[in-house]
């Protein structure tokens, strides 16, 4: 483990998460290539991770804005692998507006 915050460690090529507890856990691996996936929804570029993990389970559903953070968190500490795109256009603020409609 390089990095932990919360139930969020940051590890060599990814994030893994431990839903469901500190004692009965199960280990949600995330590549570091899926924080930047995005898709389009309405018309508007979104995150897809995000979407993605809303209504997964009651455990995480109680996490997202912790997840939220990791997240941008994230994208910051594994930026060596972002492609070589631009992601100006990914509306972040659409993408929490579709998680919250999942939940």
């Amino acid at each position: 483990m390089e990095k932990r915050i919360g139930i969020w460690e940051f590890e060599k090529y990814g994030l893994n998460g431990y839903i469901n507890g500190e004692s009965n856990y199960a280990r949600y691996p995330i590549s570091c290539y899926r924080l930047w996936e995005t898709q389009i929804i309405d018309g508007q570029r979104v995150w897809d991770l995000p979407i993605h993990l809303a209504g997964k389970n009651p455990f995480m559903n109680s996490k997202l804005n912790e997840f939220n953070r990791i997240f941008l968190l994230a994208q910051k500490y594994y930026k060596k692998w972002k492609p070589d795109e631009d992601f100006s256009d990914v509306s972040m603020k659409y993408t929490l507006k579709l998680q919250k409609l999942r939940l």
